[in-house]
């Protein structure tokens, strides 16, 4: 049997039929109709239920913007890292008199995919 206290709570929470009844483990038809016999009349949790879908919705995006920044940065790792770079690739650079990492024209152009924190020290 349904318990109408844990719909109108979960309701009143924001979450729509659907996720209710994944919540409940019955039906979502169960639920869209416990909703609509026993809260429709109740204005108070119909703008407590949007306010709180609103945010729901809000945590939803910036949780999807989370992950594709995670996805992004866990492929970024996959591949080699500045330094790795810089040691596999040491006969195209050569160090001036200060010490710092030159790259040696004499061999070729300045490759495009050079890391930023390298690209400022080429002359």
């Amino acid at each position: 049997m349904l318990d109408k206290k844990r719909v109108k709570e979960f309701y009143g929470l924001g979450y729509n039929a659907s996720e209710i009844a994944n919540f409940l483990a019955v039906k979502r038809e169960t639920v869209k109709k416990c909703i609509q016999r026993n809260f429709r009349n109740d204005i108070s949790l119909f703008e407590q239920h949007i306010k709180n879908r609103e945010e729901i919705k809000l945590k939803r995006e910036v949780w999807k913007v989370r992950e594709c920044k995670r996805a992004i940065d866990s492929t970024n790792n996959k591949y080699i890292g500045n330094a790795q770079l810089i040691n596999w690739n040491r006969q195209s650079y050569k160090t001036n008199k200060s010490g710092r990492l030159v790259f040696d024209t004499s061999r070729g152009a300045i490759p495009g995919d050079l890391p930023k924190s390298y690209r400022q020290v080429c002359y």
